[in-house]
C-alpha cells in the first residue's frame, strides 16, 4: 500500500506540472513572435511523441521494470519544461515539447503498469480508477490556479516553467523511493515495437472510438467556448475534472463488479449525449453539462478498458498498458486531425456530430470484447 500511495502522490505532482503547461506554453510561443503555423507545429509535437514512444515505453517496463521508466519520465519533463525560457529558436522548442510529451508517455504508462502489478484481477479496475484521480485532481485545479497567478503577476511566464520543472523534480524524488517488483521480466525485443498482439486489436479500437469524446473536449473546447461566448473557458476544464473525480470515487468500485457489457454501453451512451450537448449547446450550463458527461463517462470506461487489456495480456502488463494508451493516443492525435478537417469544412456543430457518430460506432465492437472476456474466464 505504501508504494501505491507514493505512486499516487508522485502522479498528482507530475501532472500538476504537465497540465500547468496548457497555459504558459502557447502564451510564450506567441510572446516571442512565432507565426501560428509554427505554434501549431510545436504544440502538436506531443502527438508524434506519444505515437512513437508509447509502445517503446511498454516494452521497457516489461524488460527493466517500472521505477527506471518513471524516473526517466520525470527527467524528461524537467528538461522539456525548464529549457523553454532559455530559447526562442523554434526547432529547439519543438524538441523541448517532444521531451514534455515523452515525460507524459513514460510516466503514465509506467505508473499505470505499477498499479496493475500492485492489484489483482478482482480489484484492478477500481484501483486503476482511483489511481487516475490523481491526474484528474491536477487537471481540475492547476490550470485555473496558474491562470490566476499569471493574471495577477504572482508568476511570470519564465517562472511558470521553472515551477513546472520543480514539480517534476519532486515527482522524481518520490518515485525513486518506490520498490521494484520481482514480476516476470520479458527480454527486450525491438522487433516487438509497434507490433501489437492480435487479441489486443479490438480492445485498442474500442479505446480509440470511445476516446473521440475526450478528443473533442480536450482539443476543441477552448475554441468552442470562445466562439460561443462562454467564458471563462477554464471553468469547463474544472467541470470536466470534477466530474471524472466524482465518477471514479463513487462508481469506480463497481468497475470490477458490474457487467462489462453494461459498463461499456452505458459509458458509450453518456459520452454520445455529452458530445451532442457540445454540438448544440450555446450557454455555459449546456457546455458545463457536456464537459461533465464526457468526463464522467471517461472516468469509468478508461480504467475498465485498461484492465481488460491487462486481462488479455497478463504476462506483459507494461505492453498491455501501453497498447491501451496507444489506442487512446490515436483518438486524441489522429482524431484531432480528422475533426479539424470537419471543423474547417463544416463548422463546430458538424464537427461534434461527427465525433458523436464515431463514438457510437463502438457499439459494434463492444460485443467482441464481451465474448473475449468470456473465453478468457472459461479457459482460466
Amino acid at each position: 500500500m505504501k508504494d501505491y500511495n507514493r505512486a499516487w502522490l508522485a502522479t498528482l505532482i507530475f501532472f500538476a506540472g504537465y497540465y500547468a503547461l496548457i497555459l504558459p506554453l502557447p502564451r510564450y510561443l506567441v510572446s516571442i513572435g512565432l507565426p501560428d503555423w509554427q505554434i501549431g507545429l510545436i504544440l502538436g509535437a506531443t502527438v508524434a511523441a506519444s505515437l512513437i514512444f508509447r509502445s517503446l515505453t511498454g516494452t521497457l517496463v516489461d524488460s527493466i521494470g517500472t521505477r527506471p521508466v518513471l524516473i526517466f519520465g520525470a527527467i524528461a519533463l524537467i528538461i522539456g519544461a525548464g529549457g523553454v525560457p532559455l530559447t526562442t529558436f523554434a526547432p529547439f522548442l519543438f524538441v523541448l515539447r517532444m521531451f514534455q510529451a515523452i515525460g507524459y508517455v513514460t510516466f503514465t504508462t509506467a505508473g499505470t503498469a505499477l498499479v496493475s502489478l500492485l492489484s489483482t484481477s478482482n480489484n484492478r479496475g477500481r484501483r486503476l480508477a482511483l489511481f487516475a484521480v490523481s491526474a484528474n485532481v491536477a487537471m481540475a485545479l492547476v490550470p485555473a490556479g496558474l491562470d490566476f497567478c499569471l493574471r495577477n503577476e504572482i508568476l511570470n511566464l519564465a517562472s511558470a516553467f521553472w515551477f513546472i520543472a520543480f514539480m517534476a523534480l519532486l515527482a522524481l524524488l518520490i518515485v525513486a523511493n518506490i520498490a521494484e517488483f520481482n514480476h516476470t521480466r520479458q527480454p527486450l525485443k525491438l522487433t516487438r515495437l509497434w507490433v501489437f498482439p492480435r487479441p489486443l486489436w479490438m480492445p485498442m479500437l474500442t479505446m480509440m472510438l470511445l476516446g473521440m469524446g475526450y478528443c473533442s473536449f480536450f482539443q476543441f473546447f477552448t475554441l468552442l467556448a470562445d466562439r460561443r461566448g462562454v467564458q471563462p473557458a477554464g471553468m469547463l476544464f474544472t467541470a470536466y475534472g470534477i466530474a471524472i473525480i466524482v465518477a471514479r470515487l463513487t462508481l469506480g468500485r463497481y468497475i470490477d463488479r458490474v457487467s462489462f457489457r453494461v459498463m461499456m454501453f452505458a459509458s458509450m451512451a453518456v459520452t454520445v449525449i455529452g458530445v451532442l450537448c457540445a454540438a448544440f449547446g450555446t450557454t455555459a450550463p449546456a457546455l458545463i453539462t457536456a464537459a461533465a458527461l464526457i468526463g464522467g463517462s471517461g472516468g469509468l470506461f478508461h480504467p475498465a478498458l485498461i484492465a481488460h487489456h491487462v486481462m488479455v495480456l497478463p504476462d506483459q502488463q507494461g505492453r498491455a498498458t501501453a497498447s491501451a494508451f496507444f489506442g487512446f493516443d490515436l483518438s486524441t492525435g489522429v482524431g484531432a486531425w480528422l475533426l479539424g478537417i470537419v471543423l474547417d469544412l463544416a463548422g463546430l456543430t458538424a464537427m461534434y456530430l461527427v465525433a458523436a457518430f464515431i463514438v457510437s460506432l463502438s457499439a459494434f465492437v463492444i460485443p467482441s470484447l464481451v465474448r473475449q472476456r468470456a473465453k478468457i474466464v472459461a479457459n482460466a
